[in-house]
């Protein structure tokens, strides 16, 4: 057996994206993009781990709603970012409370994506709650809020999503073990992952 991390996987997904995508695109948020997968890529193994067979055949079929269904719920239970900031551009009240001009303001990302008034159950690792609806702007927020011309989100998330698929179906399709190591992620670093970076040992066939 050789041992491979999802770093591996998600390069060569990010060729695949990249050789499909138009300039303009690859140009907003690639870089942002880029963190993101590697951290999310990571927590995505893990997140393998706890799926149905069912579900993770779904995913080895390579169904494009289950996958991204799969990456969005990777983000909402594993959000990369604990928190993003920003400088209030001017004095605002919000729900009583004044926040003055130029206040560093934080949202808390990993407190919002596991909210039980806005994600029923949000501690259960389920792809399904996004499987034939819209998610509101506002309502998914791992890698920031509003829109992304005009709030504090960024430009890259669409790439995100659509590398994290990628990976996803083909960590799905492959076959490996997952040696002992750290899987725990802290929420004192940026990016959050797993400390191990989930490392997989594959099963070479004997014949190869």
């Amino acid at each position: 057996m050789s041992e491979t991390s999802t770093g591996d996987a998600v390069a060569v997904a990010a060729t695949a994206v990249q050789s499909a995508a138009t300039d303009s695109w690859r140009r907003a948020g690639l870089a942002g993009a880029a963190i993101g997968v590697i951290a999310a890529g990571a927590a995505a193994g893990v997140a393998l781990e706890r799926l149905t067979v069912g579900r993770r055949d779904a995913l080895r079929r390579g169904d494009p709603a289950d996958a991204e269904a799969f990456a969005n719920e990777v983000r909402r239970f594993y959000p990369f970012v604990p928190f993003v900031g920003g400088l209030a551009a001017g004095e605002l009240r919000w729900q009583g409370v004044v926040v003055p001009e130029g206040s560093l303001v934080l949202l808390d990302v990993y407190g919002r994506q596991h909210d039980p008034d806005v994600w029923p159950d949000p501690y259960a690792f389920r792809p399904e709650r996004f499987l034939g609806r819209s998610v509101a702007s506002d309502e998914l927020i791992p890698q920031g809020g509003g829109d992304a011309a005009t709030g504090h989100r960024c430009p890259g998330e669409d790439i995100t999503v659509a590398l994290l698929s990628c990976l996803s179906t083909r960590l799905a399709d492959m076959n490996y073990l997952v040696p002992p190591q750290d899987l725990s992620i802290s929420l004192r670093r940026v990016p959050a992952r797993p400390s191990s970076g989930f490392v997989v040992s594959l099963r070479v066939p004997s014949d190869a």
